[in-house]
């Protein structure tokens, strides 16, 4: 026998950060065919300026010269990236942008990534979001005794600031 299943719609406040609300939705029958959710008038951010601790990271999606770029400034160095030294990948945590900070033939190598949140400008053109950075050493050796073990060390970071639409131009 099969019963409906009741969903909840969870109604969040823009203006109180953590505050949730359950509304009922509609019932469904377990069976019932699933749509996927339309996708935003707007377009989402473009431009993404995040900072925590002693690291700041500004993202576009495309810049002026209609390439990607990335700028990583911890306490010691400024690092900058385009084009395909950035790497993305959507999945169902939001978007996963990568640069490789160290490379070395017999060492290893050291990632940092950026996970960037789903965010919705349907009313604004800029909102704050709070996410994380990954800092990762992905150890390596020549010699077969010294590549035992664990081989990625996650170093995570708490990174706030915005995410904003602002089109750029290229040309």
């Amino acid at each position: 026998m099969r019963r409906p299943i009741v969903t909840m719609l969870l109604a969040v406040s823009p203006l109180v950060p953590g505050w949730a609300q359950a509304v009922p939705g509609p019932a469904l029958a377990a069976d019932a065919p699933r749509t996927a959710p339309a996708p935003p008038t707007r377009p989402g951010p473009d431009l993404y300026r995040l900072a925590g601790g002693r690291l700041h990271v500004t993202y576009a999606t495309t810049g002026i010269a209609g390439r990607p770029s990335l700028t990583y400034r911890d306490g010691t160095r400024t690092l900058r990236f385009t084009g395909n030294q950035i790497r993305v990948q959507d999945t169902e945590l939001g978007q996963l942008v990568t640069v490789t900070l160290r490379l070395t033939v017999d060492t290893g190598s050291t990632t940092f990534t950026l996970l960037l949140p789903h965010v919705n400008l349907e009313t604004s053109t800029s909102a704050r979001i709070d996410t994380i950075g990954i800092t990762t050493m992905h150890r390596f050796s020549v010699i077969p005794s010294f590549r035992q073990g664990q081989a990625d060390l996650y170093g995570i970071t708490r990174l706030q600031g915005t995410a904003q639409l602002v089109l750029f131009r290229h040309g």
